[in-house]
């Protein structure tokens, strides 16, 4: 049974408010605007979809590509079998660590973001 149809039948049961997009351009979500079909790409909000979404892929066979932004990755022309895991909308709190000079950033956010954070916090360097 192909990884998808497992995939599919999981989320409606485990995920059901998770969007999930099926044959997904990957062009409309990579920096270069280039890339064919992901098989499924997942945006998930919360940290919990994220550890579930990891979990069901590994029950399912599905290779997991977690992304943040998109910026320079090369996607295939012909597109992904894979579940491609989008990060950028809903995983991209910024905040200050619990060490002096840390910062925590979710796999979302943008370097730029992270970057500005730090400016505001008075820390240089990466």
């Amino acid at each position: 049974m192909d990884w998808w149809i497992t995939f599919d039948q999981q989320a409606a049961d485990y995920l059901p408010d998770l969007r999930i997009e099926k044959e997904e351009p990957m062009d409309r979500h990579t920096s270069f605007r280039i890339g064919g079909p992901a098989r499924r790409m997942a945006f998930p909000e919360r940290g919990e979809q994220l550890v579930l979404l990891l979990d069901m892929a590994a029950r399912c066979g599905a290779r997991p590509l977690v992304m943040g932004n998109g910026t320079n990755l090369l996607a295939p022309d012909e597109g992904l079998d894979r579940l491609v895991i989008d990060t950028s909308a809903g995983l991209s709190r910024v905040e200050a660590g619990g060490t002096p000079g840390t910062i925590l950033a979710e796999a979302g956010a943008s370097l730029a973001r992270v970057a500005d954070f730090a400016c505001r916090q008075g820390l240089a360097g990466l």
